[in-house]
Formats: C-alpha cells, structure tokens, sequence
C-alpha cells in the first residue's frame, strides 16, 4: 500500500504542530484560547492476500496475513499547553512459516508548556517510526525496524520593540533503534536568531544554529554550525520565503563547509493550490534514516544534498472531490572520496479522492520513482492503489482495495511483483 512518497520504506505519515511554538502562539483572543480537544480510538482487523508474499523475483507464491490493530489520538488546547498525539499498534500473522509476524507500534506526539509566561516555553516531542534496512532487499518483516526520537527543550522569546524580537533556545535530543543499538545517537541544539518585521506582510529572520552529535558506532564528534538569513513575505496568492546561509561541519578527522540555500513559494486560486519548493545543504545521513529520502547508510556520511518538488492540489467547491499530485527531484552527492552514497531520485505521486455520497467513497493513489546510484545502478519502483470505503455508520466502515508493488533493479536479480487485496473493517470510538 502506498503509504509516503517512498512506499517500500514502512513508516507513518502524520502532521504535527511545530514543536517549536514562536512566543506569541498563546497570544490569542479569549473566544480562541478557550479548552478545545479532539480524541478518538480506532479498533480494527484487516485480512491481506498476496500473490507474491515473499516478494520473490520468480517462483511466487501466494499467501495471506490477519492483522488487528488499534489506534488512539488526542489533541488539546489550552490557554497555556498545547498537547497532540497519535499512535497505532498493529500485530500481524502471515499463512507462510518463513515470514516473520509482525508485532510493532509507531506514531508522534508533543507537548508545548508555557513556563512562568507567555515568553518561555518547554517543549516536549517523540516520533516513533519504522523503515526499511536495506533498500536493496525487499520490504520484509526480517528487513525493518523502529527508530525512536526524543527532544525536550526550552524557547525564550525577548521582544526588543514592536517591529523586533530575539529568540533563545536550547534543546536535547536522543535517538534509539530497536534492532541496531549500536546506531544510537544524542545531540545537543542551541539556536538564537533575531526577528524583524518589514511592515504588516514581510519579516527578517537572522538564524543561528549550533549542535553536536554523538554516535554509537563511530569514534568522533560531530559538530556542526549553521547561520541563515531568511525573508518570509505574504502576497496576495500566498506566501514566498528565501533562506541563504553557511553550513560548518567538523569532525575529528575533517571539517567541511558549505552554502546553503533555500526557496519556497506557493499560491492558491480558487480551488487550486500550487507550491514549488528548492534547497540545498549540507548534511548526514543520520538525518535521513526513516524520512522520505531513499537512503541506506548508517555510518552517518557527511553529504551535499539538493531538493527540488514541485506540488499541485485541487479540492472541488463542496469538498467531495480533491486530487494532489507532486514530482521531486533529490541529488545526494557524498562529500569524501567515497561515491557509495551518491545518487539521483526522480519521483512522482499523487491520488484523487471522490466522496459519491456522505457514506460511499473512493481513493486513487500512485507512487513512481527511479534511483540512480553512482556505484550500484539503477532501480526503479511503482506502487498503485484503487480502494473504497463504505460508512455503516459514523463510527464503522469498511474498505476495500487492490494494490499493485513492481520493484527493478538493472543488472540485478532482485526484481520482483506483487498483488494485494485487502478487507479492512473498523470501529471509531
């Protein structure tokens, strides 16, 4: 199933509030600062037929898996905490003894207090993912695992004058991996920056950033420094923000620098939203391990990377039909001697989603990407998803759908497809 814009790399998509929350967050008018909250559970079993459970390149063999899974949100709002939450925890049995059964929970949540005033504010965030290890093999039980990120930290905003602001802030955080300890890692983050507005639709920010890294599985500190310049500005279709700035990295071994760049722009007219986005940076793949990049390194390289997407959305007047579609582009080029990690990734996905009636719906979704490694080829992925759903009531559906999995790899003995259909039926609480 589709499920981000790298689908064989199993995580969770979700939207989270900033946990960096600027100062004036809780500065609201009293008929928004009232308690507002929204919750809910989900129960639900879903019953999965394959026609290449293993995901083999020849000698298929069909299968199924029964799962059950359950999954709780909550969100509120206070006058002086913010708190949001999501988790999912999922058991699975597949027919076929040589498979692994699936036993794993994933999902986000954070947590914004005001401490004394309005002006310092803790925040508190965990994101629990899971990911492939491997790219290069199939997106098995045996090639997952689960990442935990934890961050805790304190944000004091001094406002200067009307127009200006500065902000302090100082944060902790702390990575685990359930199956690859060694692969830990801390860090400490310390960023100031100072904030001015132009007039009533521009602001000037000036950031500095400054953090250490320490790794598990390598002998050596990782410092690095970033300062930024960036202009947001408000216009009539939407909004458009530049970032320029310089990147230090240093290690025990090396140091490296680098600009760094970014643009971003979107406007909406009528029903149609449209965004283009670029940047360019200087990071490590300990950055990128379970995010949308396409990356299988855990030796934390110190790399260049460019971004560049492009995103269109149209949602009908009544809000029963909306389609999305986005195309991006990602080059990874490795900074050392070393090409291992240099690549190019095209890729394109988007879905359409039509309500035919308050309880009747159905959802298109599609996924293509091709990487090109500087060392070991060319592979190339489609995933495409047809489901629909029936609302019982308000509380209980039930969704059907088909998918379609094709992974290639040239020069390589590892391509394989696969079919899936899934019965999913569950109930809201």
């Amino acid at each position: 199933m589709i499920t981000n814009e790298n689908t064989n790399r199993i995580s969770i998509c979700f939207f989270i509030i900033n946990s960096v929350l600027a100062s004036n967050v809780f500065a609201k008018d009293d008929d928004e600062s009232e308690n507002r909250f929204i919750d809910f559970i989900e129960i639900g079993t879903s019953y999965e037929y394959s026609d290449n459970i293993y995901k083999a390149s020849d000698d298929e063999i069909t299968g199924n898996t029964k799962s059950a899974d359950i999954s709780v949100g909550y969100k509120k709002v206070l006058p002086t905490t913010n708190i949001s939450l999501k988790y999912n925890a999922e058991y699975s049995d597949t027919s076929e003894d040589d498979l692994d059964d699936s036993n794993y929970w994933i999902g986000v949540s954070a947590l914004s207090q005001q401490v004394f005033s309005k002006n310092l504010v803790f925040n508190l965030n965990h994101v629990r993912q899971r990911y492939i290890l491997n790219q290069n093999e199939a997106a098995l039980e045996s090639n997952t695992d689960e990442k935990d990120s934890l961050s805790g930290g304190l944000q004091w905003s001094i406002p200067y004058s009307a127009k200006s602001s500065f902000v302090l802030g100082l944060t902790r955080s702390q990575v685990w991996y359930d199956d690859n300890d060694s692969n830990d890692y801390g860090s400490n983050i310390g960023k100031a920056s100072w904030q001015y507005a132009l007039d009533e639709r521009s602001q000037l920010q000036l950031i500095y950033t400054g953090s250490q890294k320490d790794f598990n599985n390598v002998d050596y500190t990782y410092t690095e420094h970033n300062i930024d310049a960036v202009l947001v500005r408000e216009y009539k279709l939407g909004n458009y923000s530049f970032d320029i700035g310089q990147s230090w990295i240093e290690t025990d071994s090396s140091d490296y620098t680098s600009t760094n760049y970014g643009f971003n722009i979107d406007a909406t007219i009528r029903q149609h939203y449209l965004a283009f986005n670029a940047s360019y940076e200087l990071t490590n793949t300990a950055d990128q391990i379970g995010t949308g990049n396409d990356i299988d390194s855990t030796d934390y390289e110190i790399y260049e990377q460019t971004n560049l997407s492009v995103q269109y959305q149209y949602s009908s007047s009544n809000k029963r039909l909306t389609n999305s579609l986005r195309l991006y582009y990602i080059n990874d080029q490795n900074i050392d001697d070393s090409d291992s990690l240099d690549k190019d990734q095209y890729g394109i996905y988007g879905g359409v989603n039509w309500a035919l009636t308050n309880k009747w719906s159905w959802n298109v979704a599609f996924n293509y990407y091709e990487l090109h490694y500087e060392s070991s080829g060319t592979k190339k992925y489609t995933d495409t998803e047809i489901s629909t759903r029936y609302n019982f009531t308000s509380s209980l559906y039930l969704q059907l759908s088909a998918a379609s999995e094709n992974l290639q790899y040239v020069d390589s003995s590892n391509d394989y497809q696969e079919q899936v259909y899934t019965t999913r039926i569950a109930y809201t609480y």
